[in-house]
């Protein structure tokens, strides 16, 4: 049995979609674990766990079936004629710097748009971010 409610949670998170509460607790968790030092960085240049774990998800879902299809990122992204590094934000769960175009189509080549929707609907917050205007 895990230690903590944090652990069954991470536990949960490699079957499925965290909810914000959950995410919400889980950072929490997190950043009670750092030493005060980190977590006066962290805010201070805006690194935000919720995102990453949320994210997360659709970064290792994209990542595990581009590899199942036998595709290199160098292939992706001539299919989908976007620039590799677009691609390497998504699959190294760098949110901030993910194109919401190239996202949508690389999800389309991968046939998980399905689950993709289901990610969407729970994280509507992270996908307005995603598809608000960037600079």
């Amino acid at each position: 049995m895990p230690a903590n409610p944090a652990q069954a949670l991470l536990r949960r998170a490699e079957r499925g979609i965290l909810t914000e509460d959950d995410v919400r607790m889980l950072s929490e968790e997190m950043r009670r674990m750092l030493p005060p030092e980190l977590g006066a960085v962290s805010e201070r240049y805006e690194t935000h766990f919720g995102e990453g774990l949320r994210f997360g998800a659709v970064a290792t879902l994209c990542r595990e079936a581009r590899e199942r299809m036998a595709m290199t990122t160098a292939e992706v992204a001539r299919r989908l004629r976007t620039a590799q590094y677009r691609i390497r934000a998504v699959d190294s769960n760098r949110f901030r710097e993910v194109d919401a175009d190239v996202l949508r189509r690389y999800v389309e080549l991968l046939g998980i748009r399905p689950w993709f929707r289901r990610w969407a609907r729970a994280n509507r917050s992270l996908m307005e971010a995603l598809t608000a205007e960037r600079d």
